[in-house]
């Protein structure tokens, strides 16, 4: 966890939080509390009453740190760093499921069986962080822009003029 950094009386460098944005992020993330009671956490003395206010202020607050330092950084300051992601990760992919027979009502039998679902979505899901899977809309805009690029490549071209005179066509 990054080492909280006092900023009383002058203005916070790039990068690093203020106190009252550390507050703000461990509410969030490691409470598990909204963005409207994280607001209201860190500011008592805010009117409770005007719960709109505190989730437009929330979440305001929350998207200058996200500006401020990166998302990734963010997830960090609240507890959910890289480290964590992987091991929960891990535990997906080896995830398992309980199945239960029954005979006339009652349980008679269980067996512990790899759960196929929750693996399948997680490798999906690795493969999607490490590059390996492109989402269909994302290409078809990629596919589009290029068009569009070559399209307007061909517009600005000087092309070579064609002679006058003989045409081919009528012999």
């Amino acid at each position: 966890m990054p080492k909280r950094l006092e900023t009383r009386g002058r203005k916070p460098k790039d990068g690093v939080l203020s106190v009252r944005e550390q507050q703000f992020i461990q509410a969030w993330l490691c409470s598990g509390l909204t963005l409207a009671e994280s607001y209201l956490k860190i500011n008592p003395n805010a009117d409770k009453k005007k719960l709109e206010n505190a989730k437009q202020e929330g979440y305001r607050l929350k998207e200058r740190i996200k500006k401020k330092i990166g998302y990734a950084k963010m997830m960090e300051y609240g507890g959910l760093g890289e480290e964590l992601l992987i091991k929960k990760h891990r535990e997906l992919l080896n995830a398992k499921r309980v199945i239960y027979a029954t005979n006339e009502g009652k349980i008679s039998d269980t067996k512990e069986v790899e759960d196929t679902t929750t693996q399948m979505a997680a490798l999906k899901h690795a493969n999607e962080l490490h590059g390996h899977v492109i989402d269909r809309r994302s290409l078809d805009v990629a596919i589009h822009q290029g068009r569009q690029h070559w399209t307007d490549v061909l517009r600005e071209a000087e092309l070579p003029e064609l002679p006058e005179g003989d045409d081919d066509d009528d012999e």
